[in-house]
């Protein structure tokens, strides 16, 4: 149950998190899925400071502080994810060899008149 919380705490980031996989596989192939996995992982790790810090001002010992517990998670988290959103970049990769021979004997009538 403490997973699928912390999964689902994200909400409507998770249509966020589907974009940035998808568009970065498809338009710019491997070096988007890689940037995009990145990007992916600034995003939560930006976005659990903000969850955490929250909880960690509304805790009864005060002076509690992020800590190399956190960075784990966050670790773990981004690892989770991107291996959830694997199937939206693979289904992405797909779409982007079908269009590519399309794309390729397009640009070879326009350079041969």
């Amino acid at each position: 149950m403490n997973l699928f919380y912390e999964i689902s705490w994200y909400g409507l980031w998770w249509l966020a998190f589907i974009s940035i996989a998808f568009v970065g596989a498809r338009y710019f192939g491997w070096r988007g899925a890689i940037t995009g996995g990145v990007v992916l992982a600034i995003l939560i790790y930006v976005l659990d400071g903000i969850w955490i810090s929250g909880d960690i001002k509304n805790h009864p010992e005060h002076g509690r502080d992020i800590d190399f517990v956190f960075l784990i998670g966050v670790l773990i988290r981004v690892i989770l994810f991107n291996i959830v959103l694997l199937p939206v970049t693979f289904i992405a990769f797909r779409l982007r060899a079908r269009t590519r021979p399309a794309r390729d004997a397009a640009s070879a009538k326009i350079a041969s008149k």
